[in-house]
């Protein structure tokens, strides 16, 4: 997964909040919504939010692809084209969060503390 496409994903989560919590917590936020709600099978990721409808057909093509992000500039361009393990990439966001979720009620309380966890 490109950097780009990661931004382009986490800054449509954020956008779709009301209300931003501790990076600790949006951080569990963003693991569990990409670990275990979205489907990309049935879910793209645009300017507009979250587009409860299936990658456009012409965006599968032979490369695999399993994710369909809009790229801003362009918008009919799929960001993720090249990405053809989002399968993996969403289980390893689920064992993070499941990780992290164990220290919730934990003596790691500061979203420092779970942050400082998290690059070690």
């Amino acid at each position: 997964m490109s950097s780009f496409v990661l931004v382009l994903m986490v800054s449509t989560f954020l956008s779709a909040k009301e209300s931003v919590e501790s990076s600790g917590h949006v951080l569990l936020e963003v693991l569990n919504y990409y670990g275990f709600m979205f489907d990309s099978n049935t879910m793209s990721i645009t300017q507009d939010g979250f587009v409860m409808s299936p990658m456009p057909e012409e965006m599968y093509g032979s490369s695999g692809t399993q994710l369909f992000v809009s790229d801003p500039f362009r918008p009919e361009i799929n960001a993720a084209s090249s990405m053809t393990r989002f399968r993996e990439i969403q289980e390893e966001f689920r064992n993070t969060f499941n990780k992290f979720s164990a220290f919730q009620n934990s003596t790691l309380t500061s979203s420092t503390n779970l942050l400082n966890m998290t690059l070690q």
